[in-house]
């Protein structure tokens, strides 16, 4: 696939370099990290916890209506990548002048928005460092819900972004049928081009 990118004289430079990093990007354990955090954050709210639980029908095969009647679990997900989410930054490279806030800037320009920390503004979020996924099912203002954009947006947006909600969607739920979710002390994190746990990571699984 990068050979073929690399070839493509249709190509500008900048776009062939870009669409590589995306791809290195996507795969350095962003599902597997997306999962920890979740994970760690529902640790903390037992409560939620048993709400997923009780959505979910117990001990069975999972479809695609069981995931539809258990909204908790979506919002789960989403409080998770509102707070930690593994790519904490969208990045651009200005194809064409812009002015924002009153400052122009230039085509070329390497601009960097950082979403994560934006999430966790009180002004874009009510009590927004607290992990509270049920501000997906009642919305409690503000709830600058377009910030939260862990697959990117637009044209760059991941191309795996439905694949891995998916995944998490049925990973979280089979766990919450079968186990509860614990874990001792603080989470370790580290930022290396993504954010990851900086040290393994134990969390029980403790049978309902």
């Amino acid at each position: 696939i990068f050979l073929k990118i690399l070839e493509n004289p249709a190509l500008d430079m900048r776009d062939k370099k870009a669409a590589i990093i995306d791809f290195i990007t996507a795969g350095i354990e962003t599902l597997a990290n997306s999962l920890v955090f979740l994970l760690y954050l529902l640790s903390g709210r037992p409560d939620w916890q048993r709400k997923i639980n009780s959505e979910l029908p117990p001990y069975a095969m999972l479809c695609s209506e069981d995931l539809a009647g258990a909204p908790s679990v979506r919002a789960a997900i989403n409080e998770a990548f509102r707070l930690l989410p593994t790519a904490p930054f969208l990045a651009r490279l200005l194809d064409s002048p812009m002015t924002i806030g009153g400052h122009k800037i230039p085509p070329g320009t390497f601009v960097l928005a950082h979403t994560a920390a934006a999430c966790r503004r009180e002004e874009n979020f009510w009590r927004a460092e607290e992990y509270l996924p049920e501000r997906w099912i009642k919305v409690q203002e503000p709830h600058a819900y377009s910030l939260v954009a862990p697959f990117g947006r637009g044209r760059r947006m991941c191309p795996g972004k439905r694949f891995v909600e998916l995944e998490l969607h049925l990973l979280l739920a089979k766990i919450m049928q079968k186990w509860r979710v614990e874990f001792d002390g603080e989470l370790d994190i580290q930022f290396d081009f993504l954010l990851s746990a900086k040290s393994p990571v134990t969390l029980r699984l403790v049978e309902w």
